[in-house]
């Protein structure tokens, strides 16, 4: 299957329906209300709600994150009119070995929202003739367009907010 006709088999989201000129409203939207979300967890937001989750804290440090890594692989495929490999992310990597351990509710919301802002600046910046240069995405088969990439940002950022608003609940029941 192409990677510009995938859905997200937990919670429904295609790259394919994404249009870039979208991307750094709802990238910004889902942000801040991860951001609202964690600040109405109150000391709870570090807390691991279920075996096998990440803190809602966690997801919004893997998000900005994300949205760092993201600008970057895009950066590099727009500077490159050859395909790259990018390099991996290390995401639960980055959790396991305690890099998220010294992240507060305080910059964490910071720099999400500093992130949000750089990340679609960025994306605004992207001529149309780039949006088709590729990249090989690290764990995929095959290249993933710059459009693909920016669609991704859009995804992480939609689909950790679901996790955040199930560790809020968890923290209401």
């Amino acid at each position: 299957m192409s990677p510009y006709d995938e859905r997200c088999p937990d919670c429904g989201f295609r790259w394919s329906a994404v249009d870039v000129a979208d991307v750094p409203d709802r990238v910004r939207g889902a942000t801040e209300e991860i951001i609202a979300t964690l600040s109405a967890m109150g000391l709870r937001v570090g807390e691991r709600m279920a075996p096998g989750r990440w803190s809602a804290l966690e997801y919004g440090g893997h998000v900005r994150d994300v949205l760092v890594t993201l600008r970057e692989r895009i950066l590099l495929a727009c500077a490159s009119p050859e395909i790259v490999v990018a390099p991996a992310m290390f995401r639960d990597e980055r959790v396991d070995l305690g890099f998220y351990a010294r992240d507060t509710l305080e910059t964490v919301t910071a720099e999400l929202r500093a992130l949000a802002a750089l990340f679609g600046r960025s994306v605004a910046c992207v001529p149309a003739a780039l949006l088709g240069r590729t990249v090989l995405f690290p764990g995929r088969d095959e290249p993933v367009s710059v459009a693909w990439l920016c669609a991704q940002a859009v995804h992480e950022s939609e689909h950790h907010l679901i996790d955040v608003r199930e560790d809020l609940a968890r923290t209401m029941a």
